[in-house]
């Protein structure tokens, strides 16, 4: 079955800070954590045609100290080893809680961005009566795939530019600075999956450990769709996504 980006503001379960002196272990394979993309260099004029591949981040962010949050990382780094996924262009980093490294790689240009991440639960509609919250539609370990538009990162934070903190990851925060640092906001999309356990440690509970093949599998039909679209995604940005999924 296809799966269509949602359309809606992604949020965060949970911001990210070093704050402690706890090592940032979340790091990627280092040939893959170069920070551009070599293969949108040096390609020949071509006439009529745009010969380079398309050049995808698959960006997996999160705290692997945190449990749950960790989930990204890991699908990164699951992704950096399997040479069927990683087509020419595309490349699977693991930032952890490196949000200032992600910026600045994203300062070299890139077609489309993936973040791999946690994202909140939704809540069923309507209320028990009571004034609390209705019970989770969804259960851990759900995947949701979601595209980020720029009304979005204005509406997450009333409007104003958010804090970026070089120790820390704030996805939205990352994203809303990059036209403040001379760059611009790539076609962007999160495939995230509802966490059950953030408390610390280290280790996946078992429903989102489960969850990271059907996570391999939406981040692997993102690639061919935007590898498929990718001369209209050069000429309009993330406008021809919204024209041609309409």
């Amino acid at each position: 079955m296809e799966r269509k980006p949602e359309h809606e503001n992604p949020g965060k379960a949970v911001r990210r800070d070093a704050g402690t002196d706890r090592p940032d272990r979340n790091r990627g394979d280092g040939a893959l954590d170069s920070g551009h993309c070599p293969l949108r260099e040096n390609q020949p004029d071509v006439s009529g045609i745009d010969p380079a591949p398309a050049c995808i981040l698959v960006a997996g962010v999160g705290n692997m100290f945190l449990r749950d949050d960790g989930f990204g990382p890991e699908v990164a780094r699951l992704m950096a080893t399997d040479a069927a996924m990683l087509l020419p262009g595309v490349r699977a980093v693991d930032y952890g809680i490196r949000g200032m490294h992600l910026a600045y790689d994203l300062l070299d240009g890139v077609d489309a961005l993936i973040l791999v991440d946690t994202v909140p639960a939704r809540r069923a509609s309507g209320g028990n009566g009571s004034g609390s919250s209705s019970p989770a539609a969804e259960t851990y370990g759900a995947i949701r795939v979601l595209q980020v538009r720029s009304e979005d990162l204005q509406n997450n934070h009333g409007g104003g530019p958010a804090a970026l903190d070089p120790h820390g990851m704030d996805p939205v925060a990352v994203l809303d600075r990059l036209t403040s640092l001379g760059g611009g906001v790539p076609l962007t999309f999160v495939v995230g999956c509802v966490p059950g356990d953030l408390a610390e440690g280290i280790g996946l509970s078992a429903a989102v450990a489960a969850a990271i093949p059907e996570a391999l599998s939406a981040i692997g039909q993102l690639i061919e769709e935007i590898t498929e679209r990718l001369p209209a995604i050069r000429r309009n940005g993330s406008c021809a996504w919204e024209s041609l999924a309409g």
